[in-house]
């Protein structure tokens, strides 16, 4: 039967080796989709992100006419539920920054900086929340493939993330950019990873009630 210490050096080896490759596949994809120079260091990523240009086109007509179709499909259809106020919340923050960018069509300061500093900072996020878990659950009986298989998804879906980002943010710009860039950061790609956390000490529970229940 393998140790405790063995095992959650075994972890660290794991959360730290997906972490270094899911920044090579980062780098990869974005290049080989965008055609933008990026580079890895470790276990961070750099990419030579066009810098923000100020420029209305069609797409921010598009995106006022989907906030203002779903936000009044939120106000008759869902108004009674939990997250009718934070929905809306966000829809109004979403506009403001709209409403903004029209008026004073700012393009974001340092805009490719902040945007890798972003990418960078939520990675390590992720790898420093799994070996937090790790070390809490280091008296625990866990399977190794069930903590690479987690931390995979996690690192997989921040990759989905960035694509989608990058995607996106070649229509906007300015503040619009910068909220987009908070959304997909806080209610996509962490709470995603929030996901695969609770999945994986789920997994812990029910594996601990059935070696009690054998026991």
């Amino acid at each position: 039967m393998m140790s405790s210490q063995l095992r959650t050096s075994m972890a660290l080896a794991i959360i730290f080796g997906i972490y270094a490759a899911s920044a090579a596949l980062t780098v990869g994809l974005v290049s080989s989709l965008y055609g933008f120079s990026c580079a890895q260091s470790f276990f961070t990523v750099n990419c030579a992100f066009p810098p923000d240009s100020a420029q209305v086109g069609p797409n921010y007509a598009v995106l006022a006419l989907f906030l203002l179709v779903v936000s009044l499909v939120a106000v008759l259809k869902w108004r009674r539920a939990a997250a009718y106020p934070f929905f809306m919340l966000s829809a109004a923050l979403c506009g403001a920054a709209l409403l903004w960018d029209l008026v004073a069509q700012q393009p974001v300061i340092h805009g490719p900086k902040i945007t890798n500093d972003t990418i960078n900072i939520l990675r390590a996020v992720i790898a420093a929340s799994f070996v937090l878990l790790i070390i809490l659950c280091r008296g625990q009986s866990y399977t190794l493939s069930r903590l690479s298989a987690s931390v995979a998804t996690s690192y997989a879906l921040t990759g989905l993330s960035v694509i989608g980002f990058v995607e996106l943010s070649e229509s906007v710009f300015g503040v619009t950019e910068l909220f987009l860039l908070y959304v997909m950061y806080a209610f996509g790609s962490f709470s995603l990873h929030l996901m695969t956390v609770c999945g994986f000490v789920a997994a812990l529970g029910t594996r601990i009630s059935a070696e009690g229940a054998s026991a």
